[in-house]
């Protein structure tokens, strides 16, 4: 039998992976359950809602993201080469992976989510921008958090019309775009 460390990761990482790809309304207990190969029972033991799932799914994204991000802080001076490294987080997300972000899913059904959740979700939205308005804000842009909104909606906008014309096209144009911005910004 696994230990109960290995049970919880496992159950964690595969919620993830049908997060991403299906959203919240498209998984349940007992899905996680047959993938790993376990009684729906033993996930209810680590988690006793789909809610407490979520929750800490959501922060786990969360920290994953931001040590990303710190991650290409520390590799990279530049503003420019952090913010086309974090569009490659999201195209790896995207066409490698055939997923979507976690948040972005999550955000779908906004409705369906507890406080507690929608909160955790929206941490993560708050996070990135910040990150992003650091970023434009080095590279001296006028309005860097409005920068910051429009590259990160962006982002997510193109993710899920990518996803839905089962075409990466929406996605290539919208980091054209981005990256002309780039190279249009003042400096």
């Amino acid at each position: 039998m696994p230990r109960l460390d290995d049970a919880r990761s496992k159950i964690l990482e595969t919620a993830q992976n049908l997060a991403q790809s299906v959203g919240y309304c498209g998984f349940s207990f007992r899905d996680i359950a047959q993938e790993i190969g376990i009684k729906s029972a033993s996930i209810h033991y680590h988690f006793p809602t789909k809610d407490d799932l979520i929750i800490e799914l959501s922060q786990k994204y969360r920290e994953n993201f931001f040590r990303q991000l710190a991650e290409l802080n520390r590799d990279s001076t530049e503003p420019e080469e952090r913010i086309k490294a974090l569009i490659q987080i999201f195209q790896t997300v995207l066409v490698d992976e055939n997923r979507m972000c976690l948040c972005g899913m999550m955000a779908a059904d906004a409705e369906l989510l507890s406080d507690e959740a929608r909160s955790e979700i929206m941490r993560f939205y708050h996070e990135s921008i910040g990150w992003l308005s650091d970023q434009w804000a080095q590279l001296g842009h006028k309005d860097p958090k409005a920068q910051a909104i429009d590259t990160f909606v962006s982002l997510e906008g193109a993710m899920l019309i990518s996803r839905m014309a089962t075409s990466h096209e929406p996605f290539e144009i919208i980091k054209k775009k981005i990256e002309d911005t780039l190279l249009s910004t003042e400096k």
